[in-house]
């Protein structure tokens, strides 16, 4: 049921190995910036702050994370959970779910409609 690992000819090179690490966290950067995205008018100053990581996922950009776009990026995740964006849910209102899924994440939105028809 399967090889040995000792005895599978088969291996990634250094550089292939960098290459899939490097593809999975731009993967998962793109992710992450879609689900901020969605709340977007929530975060003041959010292209701003963004920026930085979205130079990332541009073409022919050699994608390397710095200490910078991790503050971004934790600046970001404080944001999105502050409590202009969260409310209480209203069990006697419908409620709207959204997901989005790929072979390494998974994504879910859990909203409702307030009184002006606004998710």
């Amino acid at each position: 049921d399967g090889w040995p690992i000792k005895q599978c000819p088969y291996r990634y090179s250094p550089a292939e190995k960098k290459f899939l690490e490097e593809e999975i966290k731009a993967i998962q950067l793109r992710g992450f910036l879609g689900l901020v995205s969605y709340y977007w008018q929530f975060i003041s100053g959010f292209t701003n702050i963004a920026g930085s990581l979205n130079a990332l996922l541009k073409k022919n950009v050699n994608y390397h994370w710095t200490t910078r776009q991790q503050e971004v990026f934790e600046e970001l995740k404080s944001k999105l959970v502050t409590a202009s964006i969260l409310a209480y849910p209203n069990f006697e209102k419908l409620f709207i779910l959204f997901m989005d899924a790929s072979d390494i994440a998974l994504g879910a939105i859990l909203s409702q409609l307030d009184t002006e028809d606004k998710e």
